[in-house]
């Protein structure tokens, strides 16, 4: 946009300047006439008591509050731009690369040491235990994923005594949160593409000839509707034992979640895609791909 002036105005000194809008949620007031729906509740370990308060500015991190925010930004800058002729943007959370989101070689360290000590430590209050489920949710959000989530999920239903009493189940978690630190994958945010690219995928699973059936599909189209890829196959018995079949009554939503995977991971054409294969307009032949 700025570029564009420049080119229709030569010669023409312009000045740019960036408003960064803090706090903007405590900025966007809740109407008179909505207060008497605007209350929120929670339980004050303080006072012991359920506590109700009336808001007054949109509850941040609330999604009907990023919403309202966003049509409020939104309208704001349409009505600048065609009732005041004012030659701005707007934007937010934008990222023109991909970036990567770690958490710091001390706080891995810090962390894990204080996880494994914790697992192994007869004196641990609960105390101590909310104090660490505070760091393991702060870390976590650096982290791919949401295994990092549910490990602090089994913390969370721990007795109420003053002791901590780790579960097993509890220390297990512990030290797979753990394990996830020190692996320090990271939480990638990568800009979209303008053109998106369409994914269908299938499984069935029924019973046929005395045995089971389960097969699996998917095709991928471009945002003109022009098939990129494809894949069908129908799966070994062997296969049909890894995703549990024999342990359950079915294994269609496993077959599902296998051809979701598959899908991403091994044919569709996307650029971070291995084994690409491009096929004609006919679709071509089915090619299987679950191999084990």
């Amino acid at each position: 946009m700025a570029l564009a002036c420049l080119r229709q105005l030569p010669g023409i000194p312009m000045l740019g300047k960036t408003y960064d809008l803090q706090s903007a949620y405590r900025q966007m007031f809740i109407s008179p006439d909505d207060l008497k729906e605007a209350y929120i509740a929670y339980f004050s370990h303080r006072e012991r008591r359920v506590i109700i308060r009336q808001m007054l500015a949109l509850p941040f991190g609330a999604t009907r509050a990023v919403f309202s925010y966003l049509r409020v930004a939104h309208s704001m800058w349409y009505i600048g731009c065609w009732a005041l002729k004012v030659i701005w943007s707007h934007f937010f959370d934008d990222y023109i690369r991909e970036v990567l989101f770690h958490n710091t070689e001390k706080r891995i360290l810090e962390v894990a040491s204080t996880l494994r000590r914790a697992v192994d430590d007869p004196t641990l209050t609960q105390k101590d235990l909310s104090r660490i489920r505070g760091r393991m949710v702060f870390a976590g959000g650096q982290l791919f994923g949401r295994a990092g989530r549910l490990c602090v999920s089994a913390l969370a239903g721990e007795s109420c005594s003053t002791k901590a009493n780790l579960s097993d189940d509890a220390k297990q978690a512990m030290l797979q949160f753990a394990d996830l630190l020190e692996a320090n994958w990271p939480h990638v945010l990568r800009d979209v593409s303008a053109e998106p690219m369409y994914i269908f995928t299938d499984a069935s699973y029924s019973e046929k000839d005395g045995g089971t059936f389960c097969g699996i599909g998917g095709v991928c189209f471009d945002h003109k509707g022009h098939p990129l890829g494809l894949f069908s196959q129908e799966l070994s018995v062997f296969q049909k034992c890894l995703l549990g079949e024999g342990k359950s009554r079915t294994i269609i939503f496993e077959a599902e979640l296998a051809t979701i995977v598959i899908a991403y991971a091994a044919v569709l054409p996307m650029p971070f895609i291995r084994n690409f294969r491009a096929v004609p307009r006919s679709l071509g032949p089915s090619c299987g791909l679950l191999t084990v």
